[in-house]
């Protein structure tokens, strides 16, 4: 998933929890969550996050560099 320089998606919700590899990001890529009221950075460290994008958030990419995750859909 490429997320462009100084964006930010709506907010909404997917259908099922992701996996995500952050490939190419810095500290200015942040995650939302709205309830509760939840703000993160996910690392270029190799490791992989599970984020439960059934809740309600938003991406925000405020730097000027884009950003790459690898994102895997969780089945349940």
């Amino acid at each position: 998933m490429l997320a462009k320089e100084k964006g930010c998606y709506s907010i909404h919700q997917d259908y099922s929890p992701r996996l995500h590899l952050p490939l190419v990001t810095n500290k200015q890529c942040n995650f939302l969550l709205t309830d509760p009221l939840q703000m993160f950075h996910l690392p270029a460290d190799g490791k992989t996050t599970w984020v439960d994008t059934r809740r309600p958030h938003t991406f925000m990419n405020g730097s000027t560099e884009k950003r790459l995750h690898l994102v895997m859909i969780v089945k349940e």
